[in-house]
């Protein structure tokens, strides 16, 4: 039998009957199993006393209004590596001190999709929440220059993978400062995960992009979300039969835009929020996975909400002994994995986890701690934000002007735009 062919039997066979197991009030104590109220398992995991916080903890300026200039980065990959890599747009403007343009989705090469960010991202909302941050505007201005008007130019940059923070600060801030605007692609793991710096990792957390309402049914009981399974219907029909309230993205609900691009950015985009929102995820296959990692890290920010991860080679075993006819105790010994899984509480980041899997505990805070760097922000941290803000606007009234002066010998270019 294929491999490819296994692993899907494997993988349905493992979600019925953990699913069955779930369908369980509760679960018999046995001399080999310990008792385990099933129930706890709709509920969100035990945070210990840990809640989500993105917010500085020390001194953050706003940023300044003179910048160095435009950044402009294509976001390519999937919808989840192109959420990673807006995030880490928002980082790299902030520590180059730059005026971050609307990041662009690769839409072309994959997805054959023209959503844009747009069509898939509240723009407005990005831009107002990240105030206190960094400057964005929708596109590059329009500039004078010898009398004549002309948009930027952006000088093209190709960032190495996994970029050190000192690359953008002195290879690319270079180019800034001498073209006035450059353009990083492609932009898909383009800088380092693990930066040694709370503040700015927590900047990460805050890009919290909210997506467009898609008029989608979220009281599906079962979504298989992020593509087709493979084998089709002949392997799903008994996980239907067991559970008729199966769902995807092309059935929760009626949508023009969802229609016309089922399998584009827009698909994927309801895929991962009902994913996001769902009581229970479990990721249902092995090797990296931007969709589920990036799910893993946004529930357990959104509340530790419950994600299981089944340990697939204390599993196997299991299977290949039932293929052999002794299943006598398959369930039991299905139990016992499966409630030794990690339910998506606070732990420790370890390799393979990126930070954007588990962002625990810099983007997490207790409200009475015993390391002080893990103490919660004080409740009026956006007052406090706020009125930095004012203070370098000069307590203007009409929107603040910024500027930024483009380094060259031969000319000075100065641009000017509301805020």
């Amino acid at each position: 039998m294929p491999r490819r062919l296994s692993i899907s039997i494997a993988v349905i066979v493992l979600i019925i009957c953990f699913l069955s197991l779930l369908s369980i009030r509760f679960t018999r104590p046995s001399s080999s199993v310990q008792y385990y109220d099933t129930n706890k398992l709709w509920k969100p995991a035990d945070s210990d006393g840990w809640r989500s916080s993105s917010a500085p903890r020390s001194y953050w300026p706003p940023p300044p209004n003179e910048s160095n200039g435009y950044l402009r980065v294509r976001c390519n990959g999937g919808l989840n590596q192109q959420r990673s890599a807006i995030c880490n747009a928002v980082v790299a403007a902030r520590i180059m001190n730059a005026t971050l343009v609307l990041p662009e989705l690769d839409t072309n090469s994959f997805w054959h999709d023209e959503s844009g960010f747009a069509g898939i991202y509240d723009a407005e909302h990005f831009i107002g929440s990240l105030r206190y941050d960094i400057h964005i505007v929708q596109s590059l201005p329009v500039i004078s220059m010898n009398g004549k008007r002309k948009k930027i130019r952006s000088f093209q940059i190709r960032p190495p993978r996994d970029a050190p923070l000192s690359w953008y600060t002195t290879t690319a801030l270079k180019k800034m400062r001498e073209h006035g605007s450059v353009y990083l692609t492609p932009f898909s793991h383009r800088l380092a995960e693990e930066i040694d710096d709370p503040e700015l990792q927590r900047l990460r957390c805050r890009v919290g992009l909210v997506l467009q309402a898609m008029g989608f049914n979220n009281s599906a009981r079962i979504y298989l979300a992020a593509g087709e399974l493979f084998g089709g219907e002949r392997f799903i029909k008994p996980f239907r039969a067991m559970f008729p309230h199966l769902e995807n993205h092309s059935t929760v609900g009626p949508s023009e835009k969802l229609e016309g691009n089922a399998r584009g950015l827009v698909g994927s985009a309801v895929d991962y929020m009902v994913s996001l929102l769902s009581d229970i995820f479990i990721p249902t296959y092995d090797g990296p996975s931007n969709f589920a990692n990036n799910l893993m890290g946004h529930r357990l920010y959104y509340g530790f909400r419950t994600t299981i991860q089944p340990n697939r080679k204390a599993l196997a075993p299991i299977f290949m002994d039932r293929e052999k006819g002794h299943a006598d105790d398959f369930e039991e010994r299905i139990r016992q994995v499966m409630f030794n899984s990690k339910f998506g509480g606070p732990h420790k980041r370890v390799h393979p986890e990126s930070f954007y899997t588990n962002s625990w505990p810099e983007c997490f805070c207790l409200m009475a701690p015993a390391n002080p760097a893990d103490k919660c922000p004080p409740h009026n941290i956006l007052e406090i934000l706020h009125g930095q803000l004012q203070s370098q606007r000069g307590n203007d009234s009409e929107p603040a002007m910024m500027s930024y002066r483009r380094d060259s010998s031969a000319s000075q270019e100065e641009v000017q735009y509301g805020s």
